[in-house]
């Protein structure tokens, strides 16, 4: 019997570049009961956060809202956004609306910044503000429940192993024009010139294309008329393979266009 000798290191935890977090809200409104007429037929409430930017830019607008107490969704906002020239006490507005009771004007508002939330988030609290109001003096208050997490990229998501897989499906439809007999036809089939879906099957395709492992795309027909014996009835198919096999998988762009090209002759638009 020998000896198993194992070593190993402890991986540093890189910390996150400060261009790649993103700052997370979520928003509870508590409302005073004295600014509703019925405190239990609650009219429709939505809020707005802008940014003071040589006035007021609007960074979020929330769903609309029929009770007095609210509790807003998650929102994802980008760092960059909430700061100007990344100051980070760039004034933030939470904007509080009620058409019904003022038709155009906020009947509240609160201030923040990132430095606050940041702030409070290492504090471990959760930040309340009153929410003021020139016709109901405080109307109630707004607690703001902040955190931060890594931006995840679309790269980030392939390293990961995200799979991607294309599908693809032609419109035959007679709103394209007859390929044979009209030279605008967007299936024009003209042997000098790629037509406008061969354009874009190469354009678009052969970039998601690249994402996809085993290059094996479905490539799917509508709106035409695929000739017999393909098509018994000689009906309208919304739904067909356009390599006019069992199976709708084709390897490779270059042979999706030329199973296209192939499938003019076979269906009428």
């Amino acid at each position: 019997m020998g000896n198993l000798i194992i070593k190993f290191k402890q991986r540093k935890i890189r910390e996150i570049p400060k261009e790649k977090i993103i700052s997370i809200f979520q928003f509870t409104f508590n409302l005073k009961n004295n600014i509703f007429k019925d405190p239990i037929n609650i009219p429709e409430i939505y809020f707005l956060i802008y940014i003071s930017d040589n006035g007021k830019r609007a960074l979020y607008k929330s769903q609309e809202f029929n009770k007095k107490n609210i509790s807003s969704n998650i929102i994802d906002l980008d760092n960059e956004s909430l700061t100007i020239n990344g100051n980070k006490n760039t004034p933030l507005y939470i904007v509080l609306f009620c058409p019904y009771l003022n038709k155009n004007n906020p009947i509240g508002n609160a201030e923040f910044n990132l430095s606050l939330m940041e702030n409070n988030l290492s504090m471990d609290k959760i930040t309340k503000l009153d929410l003021l109001s020139s016709k109901y003096d405080n109307i109630g208050t707004v607690s703001i429940n902040y955190n931060q997490k890594p931006k995840i990229t679309f790269i980030d998501y392939l390293r990961k192993g995200m799979q991607i897989n294309l599908d693809i499906a032609i419109d035959y439809t007679a709103s394209n024009n007859d390929p044979h007999d009209n030279p605008i036809s967007l299936h024009n089939t003209d042997p000098r010139y790629p037509n406008d879906y061969e354009r874009s099957i190469e354009s678009c395709g052969s970039i998601v294309a690249f994402y996809d492992y085993d290059q094996l795309f479905p490539v799917y027909g509508f709106g035409g008329i695929p000739i017999s014996p393909y098509n018994p009835t000689n009906s309208v198919s919304h739904c067909f393979n356009v390599n006019f096999k069992q199976d709708p998988m084709i390897k490779g762009i270059e042979n999706i266009i030329l199973a296209y090209r192939q499938s003019l002759s076979k269906v009428t638009c």
